[in-house]
Order: structure tokens, then C-alpha cells, then sequence
């Protein structure tokens, strides 16, 4: 029996290691997606909030179609915990939308690294 030569354990030690890599950013990318979704489940609040007279609590959302909304949430405790909750969500929300295109971004480039490779070879 032939013993196998060295480049081709080196290529099946990468193989290994690009393996881990999928299953790895597998794992995250697939965390992110469940953290999106139950932030989208729980609402979210794309606004800041805003203080009139240091009483009177105030959402102010992001310009729509030239227009602001702006959402009187009132001087109810509990209301306004909600609704700065919400807004907290949506920032969360915004940061893990940007790591999950970062991710994505990152697995695509190293897909078509393996794939111009690969066509590279051309087997006879």
C-alpha cells in the first residue's frame, strides 16, 4: 500500500478546518436569525424617546414619507418602560440586522472563493 502523499493530507487538515468554519458560522448566523425574529415578535420602536415639560412622554419616529411621527405614550410607568423597551429592541435589532449582512457578506465571498477554485481544476 502506498503511503498517501503530503500535499493531500495537508488539503484534507484544511478541509477539516473549513468544515469547522461552515458549521461555526452556521451556528451564529443562525443565532442572529432567531434573535432578529424574536425581537421582531416582542415590537419594535425605530423612535427616540422624548420628555415634554420633564412629564408628558413622547415617541418621535423616523421621517416616513416626509413625515414625523410623533406617538404620545403619556405619564403611565408602565407604558413608557414599554415603549423605551421597544426602542431598545429596535436598536438591538439594527445592530444584529448589520452582523447578520456582515456574516452573510463574509460566508458569500468565501463561497466563491471555494467555487472559482474549484473550477480552476478541471478533471480529465
Amino acid at each position: 500500500m502506498s503511503k498517501k502523499p503530503q500535499i493531500i493530507k495537508e488539503l484534507e487538515a484544511v478541509n477539516a478546518k473549513i468544515e469547522r468554519l461552515i458549521n461555526l458560522h452556521s451556528i451564529r448566523l443562525t443565532a442572529v436569525y432567531d434573535q432578529i425574529a424574536r425581537l421582531e415578535r416582542a415590537g419594535l420602536a425605530y423612535a427616540n424617546p422624548h420628555w415634554k415639560a420633564n412629564k408628558y412622554f413622547y415617541l418621535v419616529h423616523t421621517v416616513t414619507n416626509g413625515q414625523r411621527k410623533r406617538e404620545y405614550i403619556g405619564t403611565n410607568k408602565a407604558k413608557i418602560d414599554k415603549a423605551l423597551a421597544s426602542v431598545e429592541r429596535a436598536k438591538q435589532h439594527k445592530e444584529l440586522t448589520h452582523q447578520k449582512s456582515e456574516l452573510e457578506r463574509h460566508l458569500t465571498n468565501l463561497k466563491s472563493d471555494f467555487v472559482k477554485t474549484l473550477n480552476s481544476f478541471t478533471t480529465e
